[in-house]
Order: C-alpha cells, then sequence, then structure tokens
C-alpha cells in the first residue's frame, strides 16, 4: 500500500491525514443529505420537537465533522514531531469542539423557544410567551457558564480551584456589582410573579414612569411612553416599587357629575330615573357592579347629580368611545324633559335710589 502511494513508513502520516480528510468530507456530504431527507420527513410528524433538532444541528453537524478531524489530524501530527506548533493544536480543536457542542445547543434552546411560543395555543398569551423567553435565557447562560468551566479545563486549570476561590471572591465581586446584582434579581422577582408581561401598560410610583412594556430584560425592563420615547428601568426599583397594571383591569369606570338649572328641580327625578334605566339597558354596562344615578349636591350654579358605572370594555379607545355615547344620549335625556344643563353664570342686580 505504501509502495502504491509511493511514501516511505516515516511519511504514513501523510496517508493518514488524507484518509481523514477523505472520510470528513464524505461524512459532510452524507450528512447533509441526510439532514434534507429527514427534514422532508419530519414535517409529515404533529411533533415539532424533531423539525427543532433538525434545524438546531444543521450548521453545527458540519462544523463538528471538521473540528473532529482537525483533531485526529492534530494527534496524528504530535505524534509524528513533537514540536510546540502542533501541541498547541490539539487543546484549540478541542475547544473548539466545546464551542461547536455549545453552539448547537443554544440553537437548540432558540428554536425549541421560538416554536413553543409561535405554538398556535399560546399565540395571544403574553404570559407564556414571557415565561418561556425567561427560562430560554436561563438555559443559555447554563450552557455558557458550563462551556467556560470546560474551555478552562482544557487549558489546564484547575475547576475546583476556580470554584473554591469563587467564594472568596464572590464577597469582593458582591460589594463592587450589587447594583448589577439587585438588578437581576429584581428581573428574577419579575419573571416569577409576573406583575406585568411584554404588552402591558404599567405605572410605576417610586420611578414616576408609565408605559407600554417592551422587554424584559435580566438588568432592565425597557417600556415605551405615550410620546414614544424609550424608557429604561432598572429591574431592582420594581422589588420594591407599586406597579399599576392597568391592562390587567376587568372593568373601567364612569364617574361625571352633572349640573342642571336650578328651576329644573322638579325635573331631577325624572331625569334620573330615565338615565339610570337607560344603563341598566346598556350591553357594555355591568349590572353586577354599582350603578349609582341619584342627585347629589345643590351647587352655587347648577343642581347636580352623579353618574357612576362599570363597563365591561378595558380598551382605552373603545371605552371612550362608549363614554362619548352615553354622555351624550344623557344631554338628549335632559334635553327631552325640557331641563338644560347648567353653566355658571353670574346675575347683577342694580339698585336704584
Amino acid at each position: 500500500m505504501l509502495e502504491i502511494l509511493n511514501l516511505s513508513p516515516s511519511q504514513l502520516w501523510i496517508a493518514e491525514i488524507s484518509a481523514i480528510i477523505t472520510a470528513a468530507a464524505i461524512l459532510a456530504f452524507i450528512s447533509d443529505h441526510f439532514l434534507i431527507s429527514m427534514g422532508k420527513l419530519s414535517k409529515m410528524t404533529e411533533n415539532f420537537w424533531d423539525d427543532v433538532l433538525l434545524s438546531a444541528a444543521k450548521s453545527p453537524l458540519k462544523v463538528l465533522i471538521w473540528l473532529f478531524a482537525a483533531k485526529f489530524c492534530s494527534e496524528i501530527l504530535i505524534k509524528e514531531f513533537q514540536n510546540e506548533e502542533t501541541q498547541i493544536a490539539l487543546p484549540i480543536t478541542e475547544i473548539a469542539i466545546c464551542l461547536c457542542f455549545s453552539w448547537f445547543l443554544i440553537r437548540l434552546v432558540n428554536f425549541a423557544a421560538q416554536s413553543y411560543a409561535n405554538a398556535e395555543k399560546y399565540m395571544n398569551d403574553e404570559f407564556r410567551k414571557t415565561t418561556i423567553d425567561a427560562v430560554a435565557k436561563v438555559l443559555k447562560i447554563i450552557i455558557i457558564i458550563f462551556s467556560i468551566l470546560i474551555i478552562l479545563q482544557i487549558l489546564g486549570f484547575s475547576i475546583s480551584g476556580i470554584l473554591a476561590a469563587g467564594g472568596a471572591g464572590g464577597l469582593v465581586i458582591g460589594f463592587a456589582a450589587k447594583d448589577l446584582f439587585a438588578n437581576i434579581f429584581g428581573g428574577v422577582t419579575i419573571y416569577l410573579d409576573r406583575p406585568f408581561n411584554v404588552g402591558d401598560w404599567i405605572r410605576c410610583n417610586v420611578a414616576g414612569v408609565e408605559g407600554v412594556v417592551e422587554h424584559i430584560g435580566w438588568r432592565q425592563t425597557r417600556l415605551r411612553s405615550l410620546n414614544k420615547n424609550p424608557i429604561y428601568v432598572p429591574n431592582a426599583i420594581f422589588t420594591n416599587a407599586v406597579v399599576e397594571n392597568p391592562s390587567r383591569m376587568t372593568h373601567r369606570r364612569i364617574k361625571e357629575y352633572i349640573g342642571i338649572r336650578h328651576q329644573d328641580l322638579a325635573k331631577m327625578e325624572i331625569i334620573t330615573n330615565e338615565i339610570r334605566e337607560y344603563l341598566r339597558a346598556h350591553a357594555a354596562i355591568d349590572k353586577g357592579q354599582q350603578l349609582v344615578v341619584n342627585f347629589e349636591l345643590f351647587g352655587e350654579s347648577s343642581l347636580n347629580f352623579l353618574i357612576t358605572a362599570f363597563t365591561t370594555l378595558t380598551h382605552w379607545q373603545e371605552y371612550s368611545k362608549l363614554k362619548q355615547e352615553i354622555l351624550l344620549q344623557v344631554a338628549r335625556i335632559i334635553e327631552k324633559n325640557g331641563a338644560k344643563i347648567s353653566v355658571p353664570t353670574t346675575t347683577v342686580q342694580t339698585l336704584k335710589d
């Protein structure tokens, strides 16, 4: 065989490396076609995990084949030459293999999280989407930490020594980065307690901010205010702040004081009764909640009655449109009964000598 290749026994390593490269090329070709064929089959199944696994493995698998080929070639070169240049090649390839596995796992987490979030049953569930995002972030952090530890082990560092040093150094780092850790724990608290989700409109009494939640990160949360400016709030604030979440309200309240003229006192009872019956018959008013339409106050220039009702509409635009409809109908009822809404007036009397 060596005579056919025209190689001496001392040059056997050339044949071995050539064979490894050829095998890697064949495996890369086979894996490419295998993944394509499996991808077609996976689309016929209802289980999404096969799609996720194939999508995550598509690029890393090709790279991994060549990295293992490089590792085997490095071992051959080290055995053959025994010099510093070849000695350094092996740990480099091992680190690259470790990073490639980490790349595959992170892709797997990303594709799985994306598939769960886009699932039809979770499509309109912001709580589920935010929880899935939080779990994905935790898993990726764990993968990165383990990858770093493995790389340090490959480089010759003692993991047990690093962990022991971390216990003493953790106190120093903790004091230096206490705000950072406070924000991270604040982010964990948000993910566990779920006071708000992405897409919710919130108000924070401590920070004095309000807006739509666009992103919940580990260190800070991004809001979008009414004027469309981004607001970045450190997560530590939310651990001690009172957060109001109007997006989770069950009702919106209509509360209005309306005044009629003093000379329309005799018509007050008829007007309030008609308004009350109108609200009771309205489909958007919750009859199980408090409904008040009563004469409330003798004002200086008007007789004021109170309207309190709870609507089943919580979206601001829909509620605003409903409130306009109700107030216009109240005005029509007042006018129909021959009364008028009072406006502040001043009467001037002149005294004659």
